[in-house]
């Protein structure tokens, strides 16, 4: 209960129970995602409004990627189904890979595992496009989508 009638404080007993090394890796790391999902967001071709909205509202910005892989926005309420969401967070980071022409076990694996990392590349590369959305696609689009994006490789 304190934490609710005091905020101030308890961001003063975490801050003060960090050590130097982590004072200085958190912000960088958050520094890194915010440029991430900005470049990430502009390279969609979202407006600018959308883009510096999303980039700060971590809620928002799920919205977006829906928005991104062609899913309906009223898929944005299964995050709040305990268990499932972990499931369809990983379902829908899979499809913004494939919106990027990302089809290989290999970059699914990377993204799970560095996902900062990853969308900071996959937003400064010049050579990494966006494809369009991939939800309600059938096989044959995917298909085409997939040699469209090996052929951009070679």
């Amino acid at each position: 209960m304190e934490l609710f009638t005091n905020p101030l404080s308890s961001i003063i007993d975490l801050f003060s129970n960090m050590s130097i090394g982590m004072m200085i890796v958190l912000p960088l790391l958050i520094i890194i995602g915010l440029v991430a999902k900005w470049r990430l967001f502009d390279k969609c071709g979202l407006s600018k409004k959308e883009i510096l909205i999303g980039t700060f509202l971590p809620v928002y910005d799920f919205y977006l990627t829906l928005k991104i892989v062609g899913r309906p926005g009223s898929h944005f309420g299964l995050i709040f189904i305990p268990l499932f969401n972990i499931f369809f967070v990983v379902k829908v980071l899979f499809e913004l890979l494939n919106s990027f022409g990302k089809f290989h076990i290999v970059d699914y694996t990377l993204a799970i595992l560095f996902s900062i990392l990853y969308f900071l590349n996959l937003g400064l590369a010049y050579n990494e496009v966006y494809y369009g959305t991939v939800y309600d696609k059938s096989d044959e689009e995917l298909a085409v989508m997939k040699a469209k994006a090996e052929r951009a490789l070679a």
